[in-house]
């Protein structure tokens, strides 16, 4: 499950950037806009991607 869920994130992550990309260019954002939106959305994405797999990881059970 855990390849599953790497392999659709990867691609959600693809289309997003891909999406901003054609955003930046139809509305014609000069450079240093297009680097720190990059820069932000990608630390974004690798944070919310953190979490998602720490949420979804199999909890250990503690046995008293």
């Amino acid at each position: 499950m855990g390849l599953a869920i790497q392999v659709g994130a990867s691609a959600v992550v693809m289309v997003l950037f891909i999406g901003l990309a054609y955003v930046a260019k139809t509305f014609m954002w000069p450079l240093w806009l297009s680097i720190i939106v990059f820069i932000l959305a990608f630390v974004s994405v690798t944070v919310l991607m953190t979490l998602l797999t720490m949420a979804l990881r199999p909890k250990k059970e503690d046995d008293d």
